[in-house]
């Protein structure tokens, strides 16, 4: 039957019906689709959360190994730290003595060394206005000895190989050969050698920061 066909008051039923269908479907849709993806996000906030309650148990569980990781680490890069970067007190002595070292085992002849006057480093510069501060600070600045000498070519690449295998901390930051006339089979060589010095103003040795950092990597793989 059709509609036109329904009585008045069928009619009126019929509209009613429709108008309350449409009306519950738009309530539904104002209200009950924001109510599930609320609830979608809520539980996989709640999943995220047990996720990391899960982590941090199991470093809690871990707390004593990860200290003897972290004590095992320190003693190493300690003694990392006494041989490959300068101390802080007669640098300059012990720069001498790794540089004659090197050079008596290539069979190169020293004629000078000196200290290197360096400029501040761009990030114990003091920002430009506007600009925040670095996000990490930074423990150490560099230092720099110069040194000629007089050798043959093969004798300076003997040298840069021993200072490289020696002391990972150290590079090259300036390197100038010049031909000597009076010695052709030797040249003059003017280099600069630059190594990490632990910042005074650091509260922390340089091992025990790297020690941190590796203890944090050890974290995250959990």
């Amino acid at each position: 039957m059709k509609i036109p066909e329904l009585s008045k008051q069928a009619q009126k039923m019929v509209l009613f019906a429709l108008v309350a269908a449409i009306l519950l479907i738009g309530v539904l849709y104002l209200g009950g689709l924001p109510m599930l993806r609320n609830r979608r996000a809520q539980k996989e906030e709640l999943a995220d959360l047990n996720q990391k309650i899960e982590r941090a148990n199991k470093v809690i569980d871990r707390k004593e190994e990860l200290r003897a990781v972290l004590q095992a680490k320190t003693e190493t890069l300690d003694a990392i730290h006494a041989r490959m970067i300068p101390p802080s007190n007669n640098t300059f002595v012990w720069a001498t003595e790794q540089l004659a070292t090197y050079c008596r085992q290539n069979g190169v002849e020293i004629e000078a060394i000196n200290e290197v006057a360096v400029s501040t480093p761009s990030w114990d510069k003091p920002p430009e206005a506007g600009k925040p501060p670095p996000a990490k600070r930074r423990y150490f600045a560099p230092y720099q000895v110069k040194i000629d000498f007089n050798c043959a070519y093969h004798q300076l690449k003997n040298l840069l190989k021993t200072i490289e295998a020696d002391n990972r901390f150290a590079s090259v930051a300036s390197l100038s050969v010049a031909a000597n006339d009076a010695t052709p089979e030797k040249h003059r060589i003017s280099m600069i050698l630059e190594w990490p010095v632990v910042k005074k103003t650091a509260k922390k040795s340089i091992a025990r920061i790297l020690a941190h950092g590796l203890l944090e990597q050890e974290e995250e793989k959990q």
